[in-house]
């Protein structure tokens, strides 16, 4: 398989949590911002992408100073919460 093969392959087997898909409203406005190129389509939908993996893996101060305060106990069960969030795929 050559990399071309390789890289469709590993795109199309990407599954994206729900809350985290392109909305209607945003191909949208990248469509229509692009006026047809299709290299800028494509450069502002993996630009946007981008930015949205940014913003996932980015915790807000307060939730950083609340884990510094937290006990054992407060821990696990926070613990316990992601993980009922990672199995079911994230927030929307």
């Amino acid at each position: 398989m050559h990399d071309a093969e390789k890289l469709i392959a590993t795109i199309k087997a990407v599954r994206i949590p729900q809350g985290y898909d392109l909305k209607v409203w945003e191909a949208d406005a990248i469509h229509t911002d692009a006026k047809l190129d299709t290299f800028r389509m494509m450069g502002h939908a993996f630009e946007y992408g981008f930015l949205k993996g940014q913003r996932a893996t980015r915790l807000p101060a307060d939730v950083l100073h609340m884990l510094a305060q937290a006990d054992e106990r407060q821990l696990k069960l926070i613990a316990g919460f992601v993980r009922q969030l990672v199995k079911k795929g994230g927030v929307a």
